[in-house]
């Protein structure tokens, strides 16, 4: 209040709009409607000053509150973040556009075409993309287990049992991806995570690219320890075998802890892919020997297909859990997904306000939509919760001793998992 020429002031305090409820006079003006909290979060992203202050700040995105840094590169931060109406945690890339050149745009598109294209419960899925003027934002499923890489250099190599469920699990997401015409190019064991679950992930698709069936490529792109001989000499490759030399040096790896071929520079490196020797200890079995060399053949043609690693006598007793049940999360699970849960989806994205005059059309649409990007996480927790009902049932005296393979050393994987190939 101010005093002036006699003339009493009233200031009004300006409202704080994050924590009053919001409600909208109806035409009419009699009957306020309050609003759903979807529209609650439109409306403060719009009018809270302070919210447009975190956005400038870095430390929100929309519906995402941004925490701490996970992950760094060339042209992008990685941080944990969480979506304020559901509060999943996810990973939020963020790409600084104006470091970015013509090839790095055309690679960050490929990205996103890429995952959109994938829906499978061994790959990280893509929630939504937020296209801001100076950064992209890509908003991805978060793996809080850790890389494959790490547990592997902090506690060794994994024995033949133990590194089996986790390299079928990697196989089924690989298939999927080639099936669906997606050529990763960058398979290593610092793109396969693990959720809290111990289900494994592969994730990092920024060297990715569709392609069709037997397809020549010219692009070299990866890492130059997983990269396949043909990189090296400057010819067009098939990308479905350059993904599968890279599974053959993943399992190596994963059974022996180092790399088949070393070299101290590129140039040493290239020379040692390129001659083709390398050393498998012998006291890993002949079936795992048979089913790395197949992998890591010089020539392309001659090289393993996904259907010769799937049916090769080392991956045949890759049945993880109840696979004879019927049960876990298949593909073809996953793909059935929203009629399965359709009644719960509708509950949920009713209860939030998520607008949508049909589940279907929601799931065809843009990820670069607030509607859409809630959604898939609606959905994709419920699938979880299904998935972990499912574990119960795996986990049954009945099904128990079905499992095979010691538990021993398991670390971050569970022998819980149902995956079937």
């Amino acid at each position: 209040m101010s005093r002036g020429n006699n003339h009493v002031i009233m200031v009004q305090p300006v409202p704080d709009l994050s924590t009053m409820a919001v409600l909208p006079v109806e035409q009419n003006g009699d009957h306020p409607k309050p609003l759903s909290p979807y529209e609650q979060q439109l409306h403060l992203l719009e009018h809270d000053p302070r919210l447009s202050k975190e956005i400038l700040l870095g430390k929100r995105i929309r519906f995402y509150n941004i925490k701490g840094t996970i992950g760094t590169g060339n042209f992008s931060k990685v941080r944990l973040g969480v979506h304020i109406l559901t509060k999943e945690k996810v990973a939020i890339k963020i790409l600084d556009k104006s470091k970015m050149d013509a090839r790095t745009r055309k690679l960050l598109s490929q990205e996103i075409l890429c995952m959109e294209r994938l829906d499978h419960p061994n790959i990280i899925r893509l929630y939504e993309v937020i296209d801001s003027l100076p950064k992209m934002h890509i908003i991805l499923e978060y793996a809080p287990g850790g890389e494959l890489f790490e547990c592997i250099s902090k506690d060794g190599p994994y024995s033949e049992d133990n590194a089996r469920p986790i390299f079928a699990q990697v196989i089924s997401a690989v298939q999927h991806m080639h099936k669906n015409g997606v050529i990763h190019r960058d398979l290593k064991a610092e793109n396969v995570l693990f959720a809290q679950d111990g289900t494994v992930k592969v994730g990092d698709f920024g060297f990715s690219t569709l392609s069709h069936a037997h397809e020549l490529l010219n692009t070299f792109c990866g890492s130059p320890p997983y990269a396949a001989p043909e990189l090296f000499q400057d010819k067009q490759y098939v990308g479905t075998k350059v993904d599968i030399w890279a599974l053959g040096i993943l399992l190596y790896f994963m059974l022996v802890g180092k790399m088949p071929f070393i070299g101290d520079t590129i140039p040493v490196l290239q020379k040692c892919i390129l001659k083709g020797q390398y050393h498998i200890p012998s006291q890993l079995s002949t079936n795992v020997q048979t089913l790395i060399r197949g992998m890591l053949t010089q020539k392309p043609s001659d090289r393993y297909t996904m259907d010769d690693i799937v049916n090769s006598a080392w991956m045949g007793c890759a049945v993880i859990g109840c696979n004879d049940s019927g049960l876990g999360s298949s593909e073809s699970t996953l793909r059935e997904g929203v009629e399965m849960l359709q009644d719960q989806l509708q509950q949920t994205l009713t209860k939030l306000g998520v607008p949508f005059d049909d589940l279907t059309a929601l799931q065809e649409d843009t990820p670069r939509d607030c509607a859409a990007g809630t959604y898939r996480i609606v959905l994709h927790q419920l699938q979880r919760k299904k998935a972990e009902q499912t574990t119960v049932a795996c986990n049954s005296p009945s099904s128990q001793h079905r499992s095979s393979g010691s538990t021993e050393g398991r670390r971050t994987i569970t022998s819980k998992l149902c995956i079937i190939l």
